[in-house]
């Protein structure tokens, strides 16, 4: 190849192994996931979920995304607290799966099942938490804009220091005991401004207009290299 592009140092080094890449961000556009409280009203009044201390979840039902580990840190939340309410938005091979386990458990007044959402913007602003308990995930796109929500994010330790832009990031192992007391001990969210949240963004190179010019500006180095040729 004459140029080859990459999201991460992770993922070059796995497609292209030692030979010499460049990093491009996969960036957001960090100001359209601001929190809006009209948004949150409307969302948390059609689920029915206006006093409910609400968790969201995106993503495939795959094994990667371990819906499986959500479900039970869900469980033993309950019992402490009977007003949690997880929203479980995205498809996949194990969503049938996941909700017999649901259903196993007596826990589907609990659990609700949104399917493929269009609407992330108006979801982040609806919840309260946002879980994110990957088995493996090198980046994760949703961590991003759930921290422009100001949303606190947990997620896996499997995820690289990269994907923290914000101070509303917690990483945590694969231990259910240790996701329930630290989400237990979590009160407080969306601590940073609208303002704050954006520049962190764009400061630690993850905005997609930044992203787009680097681009092509890389672009027009390799056109004017080989016109000179």
């Amino acid at each position: 190849y004459t140029a080859a592009f990459a999201a991460s140092k992770h993922a070059g080094e796995f497609l292209f192994r030692k030979k010499p890449f460049t990093i491009i961000n996969n960036g957001i556009e960090g100001e359209k996931f601001k929190f809006d409280a009209s948004k949150r009203k409307l969302l948390r009044r059609r689920y029915n979920i206006e006093n409910s201390r609400v968790m969201l979840q995106v993503g495939g039902f795959t094994k990667q995304k371990n819906h499986d580990f959500t479900i039970k840190v869900v469980e033993r939340l309950i019992q402490k607290d009977k007003s949690i309410k997880l929203l479980l938005a995205g498809q996949g091979p194990l969503e049938q799966e996941i909700k017999n386990k649901v259903s196993s458990l007596n826990l589907n007044e609990y659990v609700i099942f949104l399917g493929e959402a269009s609407n992330l913007e108006e979801l982040y602003s609806a919840a309260d938490i946002l879980l994110f308990p990957s088995s493996w995930e090198p980046f994760g796109i949703v961590a991003l804009e759930g921290q422009m929500a100001g949303l606190p994010v947990f997620v896996s330790d499997r995820f690289t220091e990269a994907v923290k832009v914000t101070k509303n990031i917690v990483y945590l192992p694969l231990d259910v005991g240790m996701w329930v007391n630290t989400i237990s001990n979590t009160k407080s969210y969306r601590k940073l401004s609208d303002e704050n949240l954006v520049l962190s963004l764009k400061n630690l190179g993850y905005d997609i207009e930044d992203n787009e010019k680097q681009m092509m500006s890389l672009f027009y180095q390799i056109i004017r290299k080989k016109n000179e040729k």
